[in-house]
């Protein structure tokens, strides 16, 4: 796939996710105001246990018009002022008693501040992904207009030391910067996955490089054939610790490639068909958990459900790993 599909699909994912992520969150804070209009009836109650949970919740003791004794476990931002025995101002919903009941405290928003707060941290985050798509396609477009220098380069694939053990393909594209671009110690340029990067030379070859000689900035390098591979940062001293260098592998489903394998070894197999939905699901599941600790609902879960997975698939295009 290449960098633009890439791009295109992760930001597609990004923004359905979004727009789940954001429904099902406005649709719990609607409910939550709802709920609260109709809690028109007051009550005092009392606290009889406090600090309950991770969130240090209170279980209050009330009595509704009819009579009925309740006690419900209600979280409070305020946990100071409500010691074992203090009295606890409620409204609750006369037609509807059984439901849980508000704090009568304009500056006790918890449960709308559940769904509200994730809300715009969802807005943040789809903001700064967008914006870093766009630094990307800028900074790709502007080194692309410079003038061109032939230089001799080496393609390296970053394999991870310790991988997952489900393998979904961690692996980073580095170009290796042999010539004057890297002989001020920052040889290594990352660029996100093309396909052509496994049809290019094998060892030390020439290329274009476009951008500054010297310095952080990020280069463009065009292979042989005139794919201009996207840069992914700036260039780098060394690869990171977590990942070793290798020779760019070729593919294991193309039936063209000379394999060279050792006695008794077989050519690698095809990545297992259902190898990324099992990512997915796994992701999802993990962060629906998150939500069900974090909001305590079905629609929480849902959320951060949504939310995993389209984070997952967009990370995976943004950070440009082998696919």
């Amino acid at each position: 796939m290449t960098p633009l599909r890439r791009g295109v699909l992760g930001i597609a994912a990004l923004l359905l996710a979004c727009g789940v992520v954001a429904g099902l969150l406005l649709s719990g804070l609607a409910g939550v105001e709802a709920a609260s209009d109709r809690a028109t009836a007051r009550a005092r109650g009392e606290v009889v246990a406090a600090g309950l949970g991770d969130e240090d919740d209170l279980r209050v003791r009330w009595t509704d018009a009819t009579g009925t004794t309740r006690t419900d476990r209600i979280g409070v931002y305020a946990v100071d002022r409500y010691p074992v025995g203090a009295a606890v101002a409620l409204r609750y919903d006369p037609r509807a008693p059984d439901d849980l009941p508000f704090v009568d405290d304009p500056e006790e928003t918890l449960r709308t501040d559940d769904y509200a707060v994730p809300f715009g941290v969802v807005l943040a985050v789809v903001a700064a992904l967008l914006l870093g798509w766009a630094y990307r396609g800028a900074v790709f477009a502007l080194r692309r207009r410079a003038e061109p220098r032939r230089e001799p380069v080496e393609l390296v694939e970053g394999l991870p030391v310790d991988g997952p053990p489900i393998p979904i393909g961690l692996s980073t594209p580095w170009v290796r910067l042999t010539g004057a671009s890297g002989a001020r110690g920052r040889p290594l340029q990352r660029v996100m996955w093309h396909p052509a990067l496994t049809a290019a030379p094998p060892g030390v070859f020439e290329a274009e490089v476009r951008g500054p000689v010297n310095g952080l900035g990020a280069v463009v390098v065009t292979l042989p054939d005139g794919t201009a591979l996207v840069p992914v940062g700036p260039r780098r001293r060394r690869l990171p610790w977590f990942v070793e260098p290798s020779a760019v592998r070729a593919d294991p489903r193309r039936e063209d490639v000379d394999w060279v394998l050792p006695p008794g070894a077989s050519r690698p197999g095809r990545p297992h068909r259902y190898q990324g939905a099992l990512v997915l699901a796994v992701a999802s599941l993990a962060a629906g958990g998150v939500g069900w600790l974090v909001i305590g609902s079905q629609t929480g879960v849902s959320a951060f459900a949504a939310a995993g997975a389209g984070l997952l698939v967009h990370g995976r295009a943004l950070a440009g790993v082998r696919t």
